[in-house]
């Protein structure tokens, strides 16, 4: 199968080989999102019509743009709707059981391993 071009590409996200989380998406899949969206309906209101019959996006990466300043735009407090979701995700993994998640009052032995093992990765050799 054809990979898609990087404007169609759909929402992903990976842990890199050199250790970075990666969240990617399409501008063209953003554009769509927001003209089949929740908020896309609610304006709307009453009208029979489908959102993208009513409202258009002329310039999905501008339209992109748009939305990544929104995600970024950071408040007084120095959060912003990214750590909004960072800090939701963390918190749902932890839930969900985090294997790599230690509570050091629950598992005393067991953070001492891992600050063990930790010390023996980063001494010189």
């Amino acid at each position: 199968m054809k990979a898609p071009r990087p404007r169609n590409r759909p929402l992903s996200c990976t842990i890199t080989r050199d250790g970075v989380l990666r969240i990617e998406i399409g501008v063209d899949v953003v554009a769509h999102s927001a003209l089949h969206g929740p908020y896309a309906y609610e304006m709307l209101g009453d009208d029979s019509k489908r959102p993208d019959e009513r409202f258009a996006i002329s310039n999905a990466r501008g339209f992109s743009v748009d939305v990544k300043r929104a995600l970024t735009d950071e408040r007084e407090d120095g959060t912003s709707l990214l750590t909004d979701m960072l800090d939701a995700a963390g918190r749902k993994a932890i839930e969900d059981g985090a294997e790599h998640w230690i509570d050091r009052e629950d598992e005393p032995e067991l953070h001492e391993a891992v600050r063990a093992a930790g010390k023996r990765k980063g001494a010189k050799r």
